[in-house]
């Protein structure tokens, strides 16, 4: 049980920097694994998401 809640909260960090980013600014993130991206702190992918938004 504790390895899908892990999986879900992965997914749920990756989802909400993707869906905040925009479909056509994806492409530009290249050099990261979904890994990578699903260890992000909150502060980081906000970020991300203020650099993308301007």
């Amino acid at each position: 049980m504790a390895n899908l809640r892990k999986k879900t909260q992965k997914a749920r960090v990756i989802y909400k920097l993707f869906v905040n980013i925009g479909v056509g600014k994806i492409k530009h993130i290249k050099t990261y694994s979904a890994d990578a991206l699903s260890r992000l702190t909150d502060t980081q992918i906000n970020s991300i998401i203020a650099n993308f938004s301007e």
